[in-house]
C-alpha cells in the first residue's frame, strides 16, 4: 500500500492533530497522496513519514505543500531518498510558512546550501512562535 487510503481519509478529517506512518515504505506515491491532503487538512500539526522510501518527485510536493499550510507545526521526513531539490524546494516554502517549528531532514543528501536557509527560517519560526505564547500568557494574566 502506497499510504494514498490514509492520505485520502486525512483530507476531510477535522479531529486528527498527528499521524504516524513511518517505515511502511510509501514512496513518492504516498507523499504525493499526503501532500494533497496537507492542502485540504485544517487540523493535521504533526506528520512523520520517516523512512518510507520517499524520493525527491514525493519530497517536492510535500515541500510546495508548505507555501500554504499553516497548521502543521512538526515534520519528520527523516530517513528518506531525499535530496536537494526537495531541500531547495522547503528552502523556498519557509519564506512563506511561518507556522513550522520542526522539520527533520537527518540521513537524507540535503546538501548544507539547502540545510542552512531551512535551518534558520526553522530559527526564526520559533523564536515567533515563542514571542506569540508569552503575549497569550501575559494577556491572560492581566
Amino acid at each position: 500500500q502506497s499510504g494514498a487510503e490514509l492520505a485520502d481519509a486525512l483530507k476531510k478529517n477535522a479531529s486528527i492533530t498527528a499521524f504516524e506512518i513511518a517505515g511502511n515504505l510509501i514512496s513518492d506515491e504516498g507523499a504525493i497522496a499526503f501532500a494533497a491532503a496537507l492542502r485540504l487538512n485544517e487540523t493535521l500539526q504533526s506528520l512523520d513519514v520517516s523512512s518510507n522510501k520517499i524520493g525527491d518527485d514525493g519530497g517536492v510536493e510535500l515541500g510546495q505543500v508548505l507555501r500554504n499550510n499553516t497548521t502543521l507545526q512538526h515534520l519528520n521526513l527523516r530517513n528518506n531518498n531525499l535530496g536537494d531539490p526537495t531541500g531547495h524546494e522547503i528552502a523556498l516554502a519557509l519564506q512563506a510558512n511561518t507556522s513550522l517549528l520542526s522539520i527533520d531532514l537527518v540521513y537524507n543528501n540535503i546538501s548544507y546550501k539547502n540545510a542552512f536557509p531551512i535551518d534558520k527560517a526553522l530559527q526564526d519560526n520559533t523564536r515567533r512562535w515563542k514571542a506569540g505564547q508569552s503575549n497569550r500568557f501575559r494577556k491572560q494574566i492581566e
